[in-house]
């Protein structure tokens, strides 16, 4: 998670590359759901999910990251 916020790597390339198949069959689905994706939803179930990491996904960096990878990700399926 540090490295993660740190912009050490990009969740959603791996995500892309393992699954390129169904994102481009369900591309406008998947388009939907990452634009309306909520950043502080995603963290509060990242926070019950790993509270040991709870002082992490409460940082400003954290939430700008995770803006960045919906964003990122948008673009990558939007490519496909």
């Amino acid at each position: 998670m540090e490295r993660w916020s740190q912009g050490e790597f990009w969740l959603h390339r791996s995500v892309v590359l393992e699954n390129e198949r169904e994102l481009r069959a369900y591309k406008p689905v998947v388009l939907e759901v990452l634009r309306s994706a909520k950043v502080g939803a995603l963290l509060k179930i990242c926070r019950s999910t790993r509270p040991d990491l709870d002082d992490l996904w409460t940082t400003p960096a954290a939430k700008g990251r995770l803006t960045q990878e919906i964003q990122k990700a948008i673009e990558a399926v939007e490519a496909l």
